[in-house]
């Protein structure tokens, strides 16, 4: 009973963390496609990966390409070594099944990479779910996959300043903390200018790009430095930290006057492997982020929320099917701790975390009762 209790109370905070995690993304423009069934997306999966993901809604089919690796031959046709400059050939595709609210179950793939999962896809917007992928995570871990329409193709045009949530983990984890190589989230800022030049700052607000505000109000230097190159593929940029050492890919999508950018973090030298979801700046109101969600976290869990106001409520299972047995409201403090966050609290007096939320519909939230949770959700 104790161990269903603890379950039932993780998987509530989860749920809860997911709900203010869902993405508002309405008319979001962009994407590629090529009829109103069919979205194309950049996506990266939580483990050093990136993909070209396409799903054609009509048809129930769907088709994807791996662009950049961390994993080289073992996880890759082609055995294109960690790192490279060589564009990896992996690609496939496999069939679509409907479910009631709005997502998609995959199939496994033609060629075998993608042994199943789950996706939310928003047309020509965002999409988030889970992939199986047996050569990273094996047969039964849910790696979690976020991605965006129509990423954007200067470097001038991801100039802004960002909060952002994500996970690392020191090692090839498989996308999925639980159970493996030490993994822990973190929120941030991360300030890029408009010839791609950034700074970072763990655990703080960026203020210019040579202060970061700490949440006890102590000052300190930026976490790190960089700079922005694109490559080869069109809208995936290589983060390179200032000592020239490759850390990850960043891609991004920007619709409403805001940015979303997901960084793929691939970085062999720290080392460290996952991804972060980064949005641009700016205050909330009361009732921007109102509505229901549909959020997938690195647990493998997936939830339905509803926010209203500064309350929530949250309902989920965990990632296999199995229904939560218990439902969990909370409040909400907004611009909290600086301006676009969200820090959401249990009723209970139990857990409790911080989300980044978009005025456009983006939403990511950390726990800080579970330091290695992080998910991404969508309103639907």
């Amino acid at each position: 009973m104790i161990m269903k209790a603890k379950f039932i109370k993780r998987c509530v905070e989860f749920l809860v963390c997911a709900m203010a995690t869902g993405i508002l993304i309405a008319g979001c423009g962009g994407g590629s496609s090529t009829s109103a069934s069919v979205s194309s997306f950049t996506a990266s999966v939580g483990a050093g990966d990136v993909l070209q993901f396409s799903v054609d809604t009509a048809s129930l089919t769907y088709s994807f390409k791996v662009v950049e690796t961390s994993y080289g031959a073992a996880a890759v046709a082609s055995g294109i070594p960690a790192a490279s400059a060589v564009e990896p050939t992996e690609s496939s595709s496999g069939t679509l099944t409907a479910n009631a609210e709005g997502s998609y179950n995959i199939s496994q793939s033609a060629d075998g990479f993608i042994l199943g999962g789950e996706v939310l896809p928003i047309q020509n917007s965002m999409f988030v779910g889970h992939v199986i992928i047996d050569k990273i995570g094996g047969r039964s871990r849910r790696i979690p996959i976020f991605g965006v329409s129509n990423p954007i193709t200067t470097i001038a045009g991801l100039a802004s300043t960002y909060n952002y949530q994500g996970f690392e983990c020191a090692g090839r984890s498989g996308g999925n903390p639980h159970g493996n190589i030490a993994c822990a989230s973190h929120t941030g800022t991360i300030l890029i200018d408009s010839t791609g030049v950034f700074s970072t700052c763990k655990d703080g607000n960026l203020t210019g790009s040579t202060t970061c505000i700490l949440s006890g109000g102590s000052t300190t230097s930026p976490t790190s430095t960089g700079s922005l190159v694109a490559t080869a593929t069109s809208g995936v940029y290589d983060f390179k930290t200032s000592d020239g050492l490759h850390r990850g890919w960043l891609f991004a999508f920007t619709a409403g006057g805001q940015n979303v950018a997901v960084i793929d973090h691939d970085d062999i030298h720290t080392p460290s492997f996952g991804h972060s979801v980064a949005i641009s700046q700016a205050k909330l109101t009361t009732g921007q982020i109102d509505g229901n969600y549909f959020v997938m976290n690195n647990m493998g869990e997936r939830h339905s929320m509803a926010i209203s106001g500064v309350s929530f409520t949250d309902t989920g299972d965990n990632g296999h099917g199995t229904p939560a047995s218990a439902v969990a409201s909370g409040a909400l403090q907004y611009n909290s701790p600086w301006n676009g966050l969200v820090t959401y609290q249990f009723n209970n007096g139990g857990a409790s975390g911080v989300m980044d939320v978009a005025t456009i519909g983006a939403f990511t939230y950390n726990s800080t009762t579970h330091p290695y949770i992080f998910g991404v959700g969508l309103k639907h």
